[in-house]
This record gives structure tokens, C-alpha cells and sequence, in this order.
């Protein structure tokens, strides 16, 4: 899965799982840094497999529940990249 411009996950409720072979995440037009809005209340970003998370700023945190970043599934493996953000913006954010 290849995303121009940012992830918007900013909406209450939103949930994307990202299963191999992964994510590529960009600037818009793509270049440069993608960029992940994980601000909804009780969203989600999900993985599952063996991924890596780089290249990209991810704003975590809603105002009326938790964003979510996690790995799931038994065997899954999840490295945060050296080229990675992770922001906390709002009140409650799960990692």
C-alpha cells in the first residue's frame, strides 16, 4: 500500500490494518515524508506481519479516546524506524 499525502485517521473510529508487504508512506505529489494523523478518538493504525514504520511524522493522540499504533497478531514484528516522528497531540495516545 502506497499513500501520497497524509494517512487522515482523524476521524473518530477510523481503522486502517496494514498487513505485508507493508505501508510506503510520502509527501504529497510523492515526495519527501509521509505523514500519519492518528488523532481521531479510538482510531487506529494497525500491523501485522514483519514491517517497518519509517520515513513519515505520526501525530498520535485523540480529545475523546485514545489513537492507537500497535502491532497485533502472534509473530508480528513492528520497527520504528531511525527516520520516524511520533508526536503525541492529543490527551490519550497508546503505542
Amino acid at each position: 500500500m502506497t499513500v501520497d499525502g497524509p494517512l487522515d485517521l482523524s476521524r473518530a473510529g477510523s481503522r486502517v490494518t496494514v498487513n505485508s508487504p507493508g505501508i510506503t508512506l510520502t509527501g504529497t505529489s510523492g515526495t519527501g515524508p509521509g505523514s500519519v494523523l492518528l488523532t481521531g478518538g479510538n482510531s487506529y493504525l494497525r500491523f501485522s506481519g514483519t514491517q517497518t514504520l519509517d520515513n513519515a511524522t505520526v501525530s498520535i493522540g485523540g480529545t475523546s479516546g485514545s489513537g492507537f499504533l500497535y502491532a497485533f497478531s502472534s509473530g508480528t514484528t513492528l520497527t520504528l524506524g531511525p527516520n520516524l516522528s511520533v508526536t503525541q497531540t492529543g490527551l490519550n495516545a497508546v503505542l
